[in-house]
């Protein structure tokens, strides 16, 4: 997603529906990174266990929280010069989304794996 480069020629609504979305996507990339380094204090033993599911917990409810509020709330129904942009970058965002659930679930069960065997 690249809205700046294409934003000035939609229309107010479609330019305000274009940039919520990148403002979404940088909170996405921020809970990917956040999750990596969750996983790599783990690993490293800097946190517990416990530590580290609750870091995990909070990523997956930002992530549910941003999927109601950031991309369910822009409506591409009504939009024109940005209709398509909008529903690619939300389609987008919400395959990242997908990914990060997949990858916590993944994370979920190492931390518990860890714990069965300490």
């Amino acid at each position: 997603m690249q809205p700046e480069r294409t934003v000035s020629i939609y229309s107010l609504p479609s330019r305000e529906a274009v940039q919520a979305l990148h403002r979404v996507e940088l909170e996405v990339q921020d809970l990917e990174e956040t999750l990596v380094d969750v996983m790599m204090q783990f690993d490293g033993r800097s946190l517990t266990p416990g530590q580290a599911r609750t870091a995990l917990s909070n990523v997956e409810a930002r992530a549910q929280k941003l999927e109601v509020e950031g991309i369910d709330n822009v409506y591409t129904g009504e939009l024109n010069s940005g209709k398509a942009q909008a529903k690619s970058d939300k389609k987008d965002l919400l395959k990242r989304l997908e990914d990060l659930y997949s990858v916590l679930e993944k994370s979920f069960r190492e931390i518990k794996v860890a714990e069965t065997a300490a």
